[in-house]
């Protein structure tokens, strides 16, 4: 994987900010390939993520509480990027629940997470997306690193769906993160 982490996430970040501000009034409790989660749902947890990534390397977090709504992912993006601006995070340790993360790792899941929910958020309002072409390359090979301990039995992760010997690399990634291509 060749280019700049940090350009895949910006990127990656920017390209839901844009899909997050195109969600229309009536589409915040549409239902998301996510299973059981709505619109609301996975903006919820999409702004949740980048706030505790920021907490797991040892930044700074605001609190929105509770808060699900597009200017709430607007600052959590905005706050994640300046966040690693600073070279010196990269070199840092997150200590997540599942374990310790170098920055460069944390960084490759933050891509992966964004940019497959880019896809379900994408699918949940029909936009039609724009995937940053780095951010999709990055999220791929993270995605196809990823080892079986990461698909157990009530983990974050569904298994594996069937991608299609024609499909797109987002389509792939979509598939390797369980997603039903259709």
């Amino acid at each position: 994987m060749n280019g700049n982490p940090i350009d895949a996430l910006n990127a990656a970040l920017d390209e839901t900010v844009r899909l997050v501000d195109g969600i229309q009034p009536g589409q915040w409790d549409n239902p998301t390939p996510c299973t059981d989660w709505t619109v609301r749902d996975l903006v919820q947890h999409m702004t949740r993520g980048n706030r505790r990534t920021i907490a797991a390397g040892g930044g700074p977090v605001a609190d929105d509480g509770e808060e699900a709504g597009a200017e709430s992912y607007r600052r959590s993006a905005d706050d994640l990027k300046r966040f690693f601006s600073d070279p010196a995070v990269m070199q840092r340790t997150f200590s997540m629940p599942f374990g310790q993360l170098p920055g460069p790792a944390m960084v490759a899941m933050r891509v992966t997470e964004s940019t497959t929910h880019d896809w379900d958020l994408a699918r949940a309002t029909a936009q039609e997306p724009r995937f940053p072409p780095e951010a999709v390359q990055m999220a791929l090979h993270s995605a196809e690193r990823m080892g079986e301990n990461a698909r157990v039995p009530g983990g974050p992760f569904q298994p594996p769906t069937e991608a299609g010997e024609n499909a797109s690399d987002i389509e792939r990634l979509a598939a390797l993160m369980g997603r039903v291509i259709a």
